[in-house]
C-alpha cells in the first residue's frame, strides 16, 4: 500500500500545482495573446499533449469570438 499512497500523494501535489497555475492564468483582466501563450505553455508542461492543447485553445478562441468574451473569468 505504501506505493499507492506515495503515488496518490504525488498526483495530489501535481493537481494542486496545475490548479494554482491555471487560476493564475485566468486571473487576468483581458484575453490576449499572452493569455493564450501562457495557457498553452501550462498545458504542454502538464503533459496534456500538443493535439489536445491545440484543440482546447482553438475551442476557447472560437468561443471568445462567437460569444464576445472579453475577460477570462
Amino acid at each position: 500500500m505504501a506505493f499507492f499512497d506515495k503515488l496518490f500523494s504525488g498526483l495530489s501535489k501535481t493537481r494542486k500545482q496545475f490548479d494554482d497555475n491555471l487560476a493564475e492564468v485566468f486571473d487576468r483582466d483581458v484575453i490576449d495573446d499572452d493569455f493564450y501563450d501562457d495557457l498553452e505553455e501550462l498545458f504542454i508542461l502538464s503533459d496534456i499533449g500538443v493535439v489536445a492543447t491545440k484543440n482546447i485553445i482553438d475551442g476557447l478562441k472560437r468561443d471568445e469570438y462567437y460569444e464576445h468574451i472579453r475577460k477570462p473569468k
